[in-house]
């Protein structure tokens, strides 16, 4: 329900800076749409990731939930924060860098208040996963705009032929 409504947020907020600024973002635009796909794609990966470095304390289940909750919050979090695109649209850029670093400090607070134990081994894993996760949602973007144009271009069926065909040039 939250990425619905963020979705149609964003798609409102991408409309209004055409308005405004003659932008045309159709990059924003296209990631906007799929921003369920890579949720539902990253969900798995933060689960496993803090299961295997917190299995010991923490069963599956618990991980589930926490990571099911912790991507709801972040939905509310910029869906609550999307009115300062409207009325600081010629800022957007630095609007969307600010809540991405705001988004992964909350995911770091929450998983050092569950995971952290007041121990630093802890708290470093916390923020290991944190920027983990945060880069591997950009990864995932990534992919989803160049995606498979790219591997038909190079010749590439799959992203080991990617890397033999890198190291080959």
């Amino acid at each position: 329900m939250t990425t619905a409504i963020l979705i149609f947020v964003g798609i409102k907020v991408l409309d209004y800076e055409d308005y405004k600024l003659k932008m045309f973002n159709e990059f924003g635009r296209y990631i906007l749409t799929y921003t369920k796909f890579i949720s539902l794609l990253l969900l798995p990966v933060q689960i496993l990731l803090t299961w295997l470095l917190f299995f010991r304390q923490f069963n599956l289940a618990k991980n589930i939930v926490f990571w099911l909750f912790l991507n709801g919050l972040q939905f509310t979090f910029k869906i609550l924060l999307s009115p300062l695109y409207f009325i600081f649209i010629e800022q957007k850029r630095f609007l969307d860098n600010g809540i991405s670093i705001l988004l992964t400090f909350l995911v770091f607070w929450h998983l050092v208040l569950l995971f952290g134990r007041r121990k630093w081994v802890n708290i470093m894993l916390c923020f290991l996963i944190a920027n983990v996760i945060f880069i591997a949602g950009y990864l995932l973007s990534g992919y989803f705009i160049i995606g498979d144009d790219f591997m038909a271009k190079v010749h590439a069926r799959n992203i080991f032929e990617l890397f033999l065909k890198a190291y080959q040039w």
